[in-house]
């Protein structure tokens, strides 16, 4: 039988890549020696299955632990045994936190679970083209400011869709997250497909709402001009050479030939079927509800971006007052991920001014 496992890759020198990567194993044998990672545990025909999982301590517990950042790595010498039948099927398993939601499971990632560093929280909404491991490069410099969240949306990568709701259920599915984690106040940072759901939350959730970031993305509201000037770009001649990855610009794909083959197998991890888009958010706001919006509001645009043109991301800041943007040159549809140093200090900038977060350097 085979099992799909998300699990770290190996160190690559020097560049840090996603923290999960998919893999498949085929496990043939009922028992296994323990390990730090994760032990196998065969069903016995008197106990419904059962699993234990890493245990990661602060304390230090002699020679049968190994330290790391401060981190304690429980560990065993002894075999894992069971009484279970060869022939029943054998189960290996992790820790991932999975929200049970209204016809979803959605997985996420928390840097901070627990809440030990009173942080506020930051959510992160991926693309049409990722999951919640798109934000690996944003998370070491946000993750000392704000409890960093992310999740695969519904459909996505490791998230089911039960019910078969789709897009039509992403700005609810963000409203069932933050009260699943039970948030009173929450930053959004949303990328393309994701400022669907973000513009849609802020919205309909202001008072719950600290900060707005949309990063190559308007929303895709019911705004009709705006529709209607999409099409029109979409067909219209590029001033910029598009490379074969849409969602990056040609120059970044000739230089770094590695990562945007890292971009593409992001946009690939999922083994079922994406969700699709088309037209306006089901559920969305009006151009009026937009426009009454009062919290602060970052857009992010790119000038090479052949997904959504900067015209319509500098539109949406022109209708909302009070709103800020930042144009990157060069750069196609994901700034996130082509220049995300500069990315990281224009968002953290912008939200250090609205935030309680800690006001210190990326």
């Amino acid at each position: 039988r085979f099992y799909r496992l998300s699990a770290p890759p190996p160190y690559t020198g020097g560049r840090i890549f996603p923290h999960r990567l998919v893999t498949l194993f085929h496990i043939t044998f009922p028992t296994a020696p323990a390990t730090s990672v994760a032990r196998l545990v065969a069903p016995s025909s008197n106990t419904s299955s059962k699993s234990s999982n890493l245990s990661c301590h602060d304390n230090s517990d002699n020679n049968n632990t190994t330290n790391n950042n401060d981190k304690t790595i429980q560990r065993t010498n002894k075999p894992t045994k069971t009484n279970a039948d060869p022939t029943q099927q054998t189960h290996l398993t992790l820790s991932m936190p999975v929200a049970e939601l209204k016809g979803c499971s959605l997985y996420y990632e928390d840097s901070d679970p627990e809440q030990k560093s009173n942080l506020p929280a930051a959510i992160f909404l991926h693309g049409a083209a990722g999951s919640a491991a798109s934000w690996w490069q944003q998370w070491p410099s946000f993750k000392r400011h704000y409890r960093c969240i992310a999740y695969d949306a519904r459909g996505y990568h490791r998230s089911t869709d039960d019910s078969g709701a789709g897009m039509d259920a992403l700005i609810e599915d963000l409203e069932a997250f933050v009260d699943y984690l039970k948030l009173t106040k929450v930053s959004l940072i949303a990328q393309s497909m994701g400022g669907r759901a973000a513009i849609g939350f802020a919205v309909r959730n202001p008072t719950a709402t600290d900060a707005l970031v949309m990063c190559n993305t308007w929303g895709a509201f019911d705004w009709p001009a705006h529709w209607k000037m999409a099409e029109h770009l979409s067909s219209a001649p590029k001033d910029f050479e598009v490379g074969p990855i849409k969602g990056l610009s040609k120059r970044f794909q000739d230089e770094n030939p590695e990562l945007a083959t890292l971009f593409e197998s992001q946009k690939n991890a999922s083994l079922k079927p994406k969700p699709k888009l088309g037209g306006a958010q089901p559920g969305g706001p009006t151009l009026e509800e937009v426009t009454r919006l009062t919290i602060p509001l970052l857009c992010i645009t790119s000038n090479e971006d052949a997904v959504i043109p900067s015209p319509l991301v500098e539109g949406l800041a022109t209708a909302i007052a009070g709103a800020e943007c930042v144009s990157f040159s060069g750069v196609g549809h994901s700034a996130y991920f082509e220049v995300p140093g500069k990315f990281n200090e224009a968002v953290l900038a912008f939200l250090s001014k609205h935030t309680q977060a800690p006001a210190t350097t990326p």
